[in-house]
């Protein structure tokens, strides 16, 4: 059984890169975004097992995204990938999962496989 995955950014070449990961290491499907208005849409239309989404975004930001899904997706894992981890203020719960860095997509496979996020 596929999985499916929400990749949200508003950088298309950042979306193609941590696709092109998940679709080569794992088995799912995987519905990009560019903005956290556009992810709350697909949110509302497809369950997806996890998002991950960069937190700096303009249309609804990562931040914004993060409120949106706590409230009404409270169980979908949420990976944050940003460009700068130290700017990061959200509070800390059981689905806010991680922080990486852009250039840590290495780090990201990683942290998905150890933890089983899509097995």
């Amino acid at each position: 059984m596929k999985l499916n995955v929400l990749i949200v950014d508003d950088l298309p070449d950042i979306r193609v890169l941590v696709k092109s990961m998940l679709t080569s290491s794992f088995q799912c499907a995987v519905i990009e975004a560019d903005s956290g208005q556009a992810a709350s849409l697909e949110l509302s239309k497809i369950r997806f097992n996890l998002v991950i989404s960069d937190l700096e975004m303009e249309n609804g930001t990562g931040t914004w995204l993060y409120h949106q899904m706590r409230e009404h997706f409270p169980e979908i894992p949420l990976i944050i990938l940003t460009a700068n981890p130290n700017s990061v203020d959200l509070p800390p719960d059981n689905t806010l999962r991680a922080v990486f860095a852009k250039d840590r997509i290495y780090g990201l496979y990683c942290f998905i496989k150890e933890n089983g996020l899509l097995s």
